[in-house]
């Protein structure tokens, strides 16, 4: 954890995103709900779509916000990319791949957001 606070981002899915204002993930973590519960003094330091598949412009912009007064301490993958039809989400197929190049970068990782 950085200072004081934790610094959190959320990605979340390209597609979802062009239906999808962000509202649940930014309700929950604004609320400190569901996946958020527990994180105590926070501020959101990102919110972006992974860019398309396979999770194209992650990397680019984890990069972005490294070495930043405001870098990550944690990022959160949203829940539109870890739900199946049972939500009318398409699950994401490349979800492994964007935690472990997360992960890769040295930033922790959290799945799901208000689901």
């Amino acid at each position: 954890m950085s200072g004081d606070k934790t610094r959190v981002a959320v990605v979340r899915c390209e597609r979802i995103s062009e239906a999808c204002p962000g509202y649940g993930c930014l309700t929950a973590f604004n609320d400190r709900e569901v996946k958020f519960e527990g994180v105590g003094d926070a501020e959101l330091v990102g919110f972006f779509s992974c860019g398309g598949c396979p999770g194209r412009r992650t990397k680019r912009l984890v990069k972005n916000l490294v070495g930043k007064d405001r870098e990550p301490d944690v990022i959160y993958l949203s829940s539109c990319m870890l739900y199946g039809s049972d939500m009318n989400y398409i699950r994401c197929p490349h979800v492994d791949e964007i935690e472990g190049m997360i992960e890769g970068i040295g930033i922790d990782v959290v799945r799901g957001t208000h689901h």
